[in-house]
């Protein structure tokens, strides 16, 4: 959230011009000129603010906030009653500070560029613009370009963009998610409902180390990935379909790769249903089959669940400091994708 006005501080000069009458009430122009302003741990440079202010109306043409490379800039008007309309321009903000400012569930560094049309009030405001981010990293993995379309209105964010790590092949998403500002009295959102349109192919699956923070990697291979999210943010409902065909795929916890993964998986609502997973891996073989929740479910619900499980046929592993040797065995998901518990039995040879 943003500080209090208060804590604003620095050193302005300029010039007012102010004219009064009985009938149309006190009209004043000014032309400010900042430097050196601090606000909390937010720093400008430079500050322009000119425009006039008359019958409960400012009206900024423009007010210009700069540091280094960075600018804000808006221009428009401001009533009395809060009401609100203009156009905001950025130029190389830090993603640190509009997530900071915005309290973003996201992980985000990089240069935001954009621009916004703004009306409505500050508690029910209304936006409609663009955004991308470039150069930069989400969840600490690297992105080339990130860029969306999106409009708010009564607390409901709407989008429409695309997201490229390395390689040509963009994630595509589209989505509706409710979201209130972090701003005293704005409205909350009329509802919890979601809708999310997710669509990745091939190279584009490098995305997989945004969502595991780079825990787990996509390395080559053909893959597809067609997901739809609805339900609520508390009762998320997947749909789609995952398939895989000869791909590498690494994890920081071994130094081989996983390789020749092939097969499919259903995401079936409240659940994800896997077809049959296959990969070969350190001189053995990795097989995945069954179904979890992707939330907990009920106990009557989860006993009439095939539950997920690994089989693993003479893999020789190699975990520095703790294992050398042959591992085979069956291990089960139990639980759910959020909350799960491993259960299952190993045996160990050649160790």
């Amino acid at each position: 959230p943003l500080p209090e006005l208060g804590n604003l501080k620095g050193y302005f000069n300029g010039k007012f011009a102010l004219r009064a009458s009985l009938k149309s009430g006190l009209t004043v122009d000014f032309d400010l000129r900042g430097k050196d302003w601090l606000w909390d741990n937010y720093r400008a440079s430079q500050i322009l603010a000119s425009g006039r202010f008359e019958n409960g109306i400012l009206t900024l043409t423009p007010l210009r906030i700069q540091t280094n490379q960075s600018l804000l800039a808006f221009s428009g008007t401001v009533g009395d009653s809060g009401t609100q309309s203009g156009q905001l321009r950025m130029e190389k903000i830090p993603a640190t500070a509009v997530q900071e400012i915005l309290s973003l569930p996201l992980n985000m560094t990089g240069d935001l560029n954009g621009s916004v049309l703004l009306s409505g009030s500050w508690a029910n405001p209304l936006a409609r613009g663009e955004l991308t981010l470039e150069q930069g990293t989400l969840n600490n993995a690297p992105i080339r370009l990130a860029k969306a379309a999106f409009g708010y209105v009564d607390s409901r964010l709407n989008f429409d963009g695309s997201l490229q790590v390395s390689d040509p092949e963009p994630l595509v998403f589209r989505g509706s998610v409710p979201y209130q500002l972090p701003i005293s009295g704005s409205r909350s959102p009329d509802n919890e409902l979601i809708s999310l349109d997710v669509k990745v192919q091939n190279e584009g699956l490098a995305l997989l180390n945004l969502l595991t923070q780079g825990q787990v990697a996509w390395e080559k291979g053909q893959g597809e990935v067609n997901l739809k999210v609805t339900g609520t943010t508390q009762k998320p409902i997947a749909t789609g379909r995952l398939t895989l065909n000869n791909a590498v795929i690494r994890s920081q916890v071994f130094a081989e790769p996983m390789t020749d993964v092939t097969g499919s998986a259903e995401f079936e609502g409240d659940r994800i249903r896997v077809n049959g997973l296959n990969a070969k891996f350190s001189g053995g073989s990795l097989s995945m089959k069954g179904t979890i929740p992707i939330v907990t479910v009920p106990n009557d619900i989860r006993s009439n669940l095939n539950p997920l499980s690994l089989s693993m046929e003479n893999l020789n592993i190699d975990l520095k400091g703790l294992y050398r040797g042959t591992v085979e065995g069956l291990v089960k998901l139990s639980g759910s994708v959020l909350e799960h518990a491993v259960t299952g039995q190993l045996k160990l040879s050649g160790g």
